[in-house]
């Protein structure tokens, strides 16, 4: 499965300034001195509060710029056109359960920093040939957030 267009959401937890420019615009800017949101390890990554939308071409890269909690600065160049230059949807589920009449949808690329870390996730729903579970009629959907990339400071 092949995606044409995306949608992009950044999220900053466990910093005290964070700023993502992402095709000429802000996608998030946390100036210093804003507390961020809190993440704990192990916590399941809350959902994207806010989301750019329908995406046609891979701009410049991203560029991030942080202070991780013990005050040291961080950027990074995140270029997303490289990670998914393939432009397939990401998921876990078997090529044998997926519908064969699936559509591509609009999956949503989820940048996250995290204290020293960046993740680039990618969210999509995928359809199944069949129920996972027959008594649940929305079954044959699976939402899936896969890791496409990370990196540690």
């Amino acid at each position: 499965m092949h995606f044409n267009k995306y949608n992009v959401s950044v999220s900053c937890f466990n910093v005290t300034a964070c700023k993502v420019l992402y095709d000429n615009d802000y996608l998030i800017d946390h100036g210093p001195g804003v507390a961020s949101s809190e993440l704990k390890a192990g916590s399941p990554l809350p959902p994207p509060t806010f989301t750019h939308l329908s995406i046609a071409n891979f701009p410049r890269p991203a560029v991030a710029t942080w202070v991780s909690q013990d005050g040291s600065v961080h950027s990074e160049k995140i270029d997303t056109g490289a990670i998914f230059a393939d432009r397939r949807i990401r998921h876990a589920a078997p090529p044998e359960l997926i519908a064969k009449d699936t559509p591509s949808g609009t999956p949503i690329i989820y940048i996250v920093i995290n204290d020293r870390t960046v993740y680039v996730y990618m969210i999509s729903s995928v359809y199944l040939s069949e129920r996972e579970d027959p008594s649940d009629r929305f079954s044959n959907v699976r939402d899936e957030t896969i890791l496409a990339y990370s990196r540690k400071y």
